[in-house]
């Protein structure tokens, strides 16, 4: 005998909020897996996005999440982002968590210890001052 069982109506959902943390031109995302799915979980979708441009999408697989806890999103421009994740099992897609918004900052110019730049100012006879790099 068959039987057919009918998914649980928001066990998909990932059950508490997204947390995320940033660094330099990337935002790493972190939320709780959901705790009974009605099958076994495949991957996270994370749609984000920078003002009102538009969404881009990132997949993460079940194997990376478990391995990291969360997903890293890299090389984003500075300004605020939105973003927002869902669980897909084999039963279907979860909904999408509540948008978070997170703001990254200009990444600064990094030189490393290796590498130095002088500069020499030369100041002429009228004031003028000249900047050279090496």
């Amino acid at each position: 005998m068959l039987s057919c069982l009918v998914p649980t109506e928001k066990a998909d959902d990932i059950p508490g909020p997204v947390i995320w943390t940033g660094e330099d031109d990337s935002v790493f995302l972190r939320w709780p897996e959901p705790s009974s799915p009605n099958a076994l979980i495949l991957m996270y979708e994370i749609k984000f996005r920078l003002g009102t441009e538009s969404e881009k999408h990132e997949c993460v697989s079940r194997q990376l999440y478990r391995e990291q806890r969360g997903a890293r999103l890299s090389n984003l421009g500075p300004g605020n982002y939105s973003a927002r994740v869902r669980a897909t099992s084999l039963a279907g897609n979860g909904s999408w968590t509540e948008p978070i918004s997170f703001y990254v900052v200009q990444a600064q110019r990094k030189i490393s210890s290796s590498s130095t730049i002088q500069h020499y100012i030369t100041t002429s006879l009228t004031g003028e001052f000249t900047v050279i790099q090496q």
